[in-house]
């Protein structure tokens, strides 16, 4: 038996090596995936993004450059994408661009909303203006629905004229619909964009 470790000189994160990092990554993902006929899915699954999130939560010392060349070169993949969240030196835009280079598709479903609920919270916008959340993603479509997605359902405050949200993408409407329908105390445009919204075939084309 040899006495050198085949993996030396790999980066490591707790005794992993990055390829095994993003193996496990997305094998954990693909069997959140596959539990939807699970009769206990709701545990299985929470137990699942425990694993999950511990494996992100020991990258802490990968710089994000290490990370995205290893997922360049593998292909990126929305997981890829919020991994880099946990990095050393890791933004929100570099977790916009990689997902936006994997190219899933921006639909309001669990598929979509489990990546990004992965994503380092302590990145994420500290406001509840959706005007300030806006100029942070800078008015993209893409990194709004992974931003609201990633605040898991917190509250927003709709501080933009109905005229202007009125005319937002149909992919941005499905993210922002059920956080404008549990608002208190709408007006009437504002009650009236709500019914746009919910009765829009294409907002409606990008809710799962």
């Amino acid at each position: 038996m040899s006495d050198v470790d085949p993996n030396k000189g790999a980066l490591k994160a707790n005794g992993a090596t990055l390829p095994e990092i993003w193996v496990k990554l997305h094998r954990l993902a693909r069997g959140w995936s596959d539990l939807w006929q699970s009769d206990d899915l709701e545990y299985e699954r929470s137990n699942l993004d425990r694993t999950s999130l511990s494996l992100l939560q020991d990258m802490k010392d990968i710089e994000a450059e290490s990370w995205i060349n290893l997922c360049a070169a593998a292909g990126w993949t929305a997981y890829g994408a919020i991994a880099v969240s946990w990095c050393k030196n890791g933004t929100l835009e570099q977790v916009w661009a990689s997902w936006g280079a994997s190219g899933f598709p921006i639909k309001r479903t669990e598929g979509f909303e489990r990546p990004a609920h992965l994503i380092n919270s302590s990145l994420l916008p500290k406001t509840n203006s959706l005007s300030k959340i806006m100029v942070m993603c800078q008015h993209r479509t893409l990194p709004l629905c992974i931003t609201q997605s990633a605040r898991k359902g917190a509250p927003l405050t709709f501080d933009i004229p109905v005229q202007t949200l009125s005319k937002m993408p149909a992919q941005a409407a499905a993210f922002l619909l059920p956080l404008l329908e549990t608002q208190n105390g709408l007006d009437a445009d504002e009650r009236h964009l709500a019914d746009f919204w919910s009765a829009s075939g294409d907002a409606r084309a990008f809710i799962g």
